[in-house]
C-alpha cells in the first residue's frame, strides 16, 4: 500500500508511504488508493492528505489530485492537503491548483489536535464534526 490512514477526531487522515512516487504503474495504485479514501470519508465528510516527506510530485501525480478533488465535491466530502513541500507547493502555484485546492501548511493551522484544518468550522448537525470552509486568510496558502 502507498497510502496509509487513520481517523483523527472524525477526520479520515491521509498520508504517503515514499517520498516519491514516479513510476506509472505506481501512480495508478495510488490513484485507486486515492478514490478509496473519498469512500472512506463518505461518513464524516473530511478527508485530510498530508504531504509530509514527499520530496517529488510527478504530472501524472498531480492529475490523481485534481480527480481525487473532482471525486470529494461530488460526495460532499471536504478534502484539505497539508504539509506541502516547498517545491510542490511552487508546482500547484504556477499551474494555478492552489486555487482549486485547500493546502495547508500543517495539520494544526486552525487549532489543536491533528485535524486542525478543520477546527474553526462549525459543527455538522447530524455528525457532531464540522463544516463550512474556512476564510482563506486563515492559514491557507
Amino acid at each position: 500500500m502507498w497510502i496509509k490512514v487513520g481517523l483523527i477526531d472524525s477526520v479520515v487522515v491521509a498520508g504517503f508511504n515514499s517520498p516519491e512516487i514516479r513510476e506509472p504503474d505506481d501512480i495508478q495504485r495510488v490513484g485507486v488508493e486515492l478514490m478509496r479514501l473519498v469512500d472512506a470519508a463518505s461518513e464524516t465528510k473530511r478527508l485530510l492528505v498530508s504531504f509530509k516527506g514527499i520530496r517529488f510530485m510527478s504530472s501524472a501525480m498531480i492529475g490523481k489530485l485534481v480527480l481525487l478533488n473532482k471525486c470529494a465535491k461530488s460526495k460532499s466530502v471536504e478534502l484539505r492537503f497539508c504539509d506541502v513541500a516547498p517545491n510542490v507547493l511552487e508546482v500547484f502555484n504556477i499551474t494555478r491548483l492552489n486555487r482549486v485546492f485547500r493546502i495547508f501548511r500543517d495539520p494544526d493551522d486552525h487549532g489543536p489536535g491533528n485535524a486542525g484544518v478543520f477546527a474553526k468550522l462549525p459543527k455538522r448537525p447530524n455528525s457532531g464534526g464540522t463544516h463550512a470552509e474556512p476564510p482563506r486568510e486563515d492559514g491557507t496558502i
